[in-house]
């Protein structure tokens, strides 16, 4: 299992309330970011997750709502409790793969 230890360098923007996690990977070479969708928008920590990973501001990548849309994203996975099963949602962004699921996790690797 290849374990990606994601280190903030100076310039990297910051990331809240997102956590990395290594040991949760389902492949070599995925980053793994947990969020609590009870909390925080999933649009708003999908983008903080690919800005983190592409090492830049937000406002540098283009909006979500070109590739998705961000209401019905959100209507899927948001309010991860509130569903009895697990959700996940799988789509292209700023050149990742990216899987957002009902529970928090967000995998990116790129596409």
């Amino acid at each position: 299992m290849t374990v990606v230890d994601l280190v903030r360098e100076a310039g990297t923007p910051f990331l809240g309330d997102l956590r990395t996690s290594g040991g949760y990977e389902r492949r070599p070479d995925t980053f793994h970011l947990s969020f609590d969708p009870n909390a925080e928008p999933v649009a708003h920590a999908v983008v903080k997750a690919a800005s983190f990973v592409h090492n830049t501001d937000h406002d540098e990548l283009a909006p979500l709502g070109s590739v998705i849309d961000a209401d019905a994203l959100e209507a899927v996975i948001g309010h991860g409790g509130d569903a009895d099963d697990d959700v996940e949602v799988t789509f292209s962004y700023e050149g990742l793969r990216i899987t957002v699921s009902s529970d928090g996790d967000i995998w990116l690797r790129w596409d």
